[in-house]
C-alpha cells in the first residue's frame, strides 16, 4: 500500500511542479491516507481490546509497573545483543557456532534457565540475548558482506582512529541496526514462553502477568494489556523505521 501511494507521487505530485496549489492539496491528501493506514488499525486495537473501559482495572492490577519492567529487559536485551553483534563483526571471530543457538526453542531456554538460576530478570535477559545474538548477527552480516571492496582498509587509509572507525560501520549498518531493533522489540515485548517462566510471580512483565489474568479467568483485562503491549511495539516500530530514518536522511 505504502508503495503505491510512493509511486502515486512521483507520477502525479512531482512532474507537476507549476500547480503548487494543486501539489500541496493532493501532497496533504496523501499524507491523510497514510495517516489513516497506520491509525485505523491502533484505533481498532483500542476499541476492541477495551482497553479505556478497563484502564482502572490496568492500574489495580499493576500492569503499568509490569510494562516498565517489561520495555527495560526489551531494551536491555536488544542493547546486548546488538552490541555482541557488532563484536563479532568488527573482530572476524568465527560464526558458524551461532547457528546451533537458533534451533534452540524458547521453552528450552526457559526451562534450562528456570532450573540452573530460578525465577529472576538476570536469567530472562540472558535467555533473550542468547535467543537474539545469532538473529542480530546474521541480519547485520547480511548487510556487511554487502560493502564495497576494501571498505575498512579506505577507512585506514584516511586515518581513521578506531573510534571513527566504529562509526563508520555502524553508519554504514544502520539500515540492519533498524532491523535488528525492531525484530528484537517485537520477539521480547511480545514473548510469553521465557517471560511465564523465568519472571518472578511477585513483579511480572506486561506478558506474563496477562497470562496470569488468563489464567484467573479475567479475560477482558487481559485482553485490554495484550492490546496496550501490541499498540507500544507497533508505535517503537514506527518510530524506528518512520521518525530515526528521516533523522539520518538529514
Amino acid at each position: 500500500f505504502i508503495k503505491y501511494i510512493k509511486i502515486i507521487y512521483e507520477k502525479k505530485v512531482q512532474p507537476r511542479a507549476s500547480s503548487f496549489s494543486r501539489n500541496v492539496l493532493l501532497i496533504w491528501v496523501l499524507r491523510l491516507i497514510m495517516g489513516l493506514f497506520v491509525l485505523l488499525p491502533l484505533i481498532a486495537i483500542l476499541i476492541k481490546g477495551n482497553i479505556f473501559s478497563n484502564f482502572s482495572n490496568l492500574l489495580t492490577v499493576g500492569f503499568l509497573p509490569a510494562l516498565l519492567r517489561s520495555l527495560l529487559v526489551a531494551f536491555f536485551s536488544v542493547s546486548i545483543s546488538l552490541l555482541i553483534g557488532l563484536l563479532f563483526i568488527l573482530r572476524k571471530k568465527p560464526s558458524g557456532w551461532l547457528i546451533v543457538l537458533l534451533a534452540v526453542s524458547p521453552v528450552m531456554l526457559g526451562v534450562g534457565f528456570l532450573f540452573w538460576w530460578g525465577k529472576s530478570y538476570a536469567a530472562m535477559a540472558l535467555a533473550y540475548i542468547i535467543m537474539l545474538v545469532p538473529l542480530i548477527y546474521y541480519f547485520l552480516m547480511t548487510l556487511w558482506n554487502a560493502r564495497p571492496a576494501f571498505f575498512m582498509e579506505s577507512i585506514k587509509i584516511m586515518g581513521a582512529n578506531p573510534k571513527q572507525q566504529i562509526l563508520a560501520v555502524v553508519k554504514f549498518l544502520k539500515p540492519a541496526i533498524k532491523r535488528a531493533l525492531a525484530l528484537g522489540i517485537v520477539l521480547v515485548m511480545g514473548d510469553i514462553a521465557v517471560a511465564s517462566m523465568l519472571a518472578p510471580f511477585l513483579k511480572p512483565t506486561a506478558m506474563s502477568l496477562s497470562y496470569q489474568l488468563l489464567g484467573s479467568y479475567r479475560f477482558t483485562t487481559a485482553s485490554a494489556g495484550m492490546s496496550l503491549v501490541l499498540i507500544i511495539i507497533f508505535l517503537m516500530i514506527i518510530f524506528i523505521y518512520g521518525f530515526r530514518g528521516k533523522r539520518s536522511q538529514r
